[in-house]
């Protein structure tokens, strides 16, 4: 029996690319619906239960959840963001410094163009 290779497997479906990062299970968006639709449950009964009280607590769990997993997303998106700034910033530096070097010293610029043409001024006698 032949397997079809267009077929795509279920594991190769769940595996992300290479080079980013695995795909997650549970988003916090999902986390935030989630505790929402919690706490929709607990307020929609005017008595308390065990089950209400533990019901209460998970939501806020996932509230909490949600807080904290968006700030540390935001900080990692920070440090990525400085960490492109400076790389992009180093290499306008090398560039730039580059351009000076080049208008400091203007014999440099034309020495490559004087050896070539004294090589062919050499090869022609």
């Amino acid at each position: 029996m032949t397997r079809n290779p267009s077929a795509a497997s279920p594991d190769r479906a769940r595996r992300s690319p290479p080079g980013e990062p695995p795909a997650q299970i549970v988003t916090r968006d999902s986390i935030l619906i989630l505790s929402g639709y919690l706490i929709g449950i607990v307020a929609q009964q005017s008595w308390m239960s065990t089950m209400q009280v533990l019901t209460a607590g998970a939501a806020a769990i996932g509230l909490m959840a949600y807080v904290i997993l968006d700030h540390v997303t935001e900080r990692r998106r920070a440090r990525s963001l400085r960490i492109e700034m400076e790389r992009v910033v180093r290499r306008l530096e090398r560039r730039i410094d580059r351009h000076v070097s080049l208008l400091r010293n203007p014999i440099e610029r034309t020495r490559p163009r004087a050896y070539a043409s004294a090589l062919i001024a050499g090869a022609e006698s």
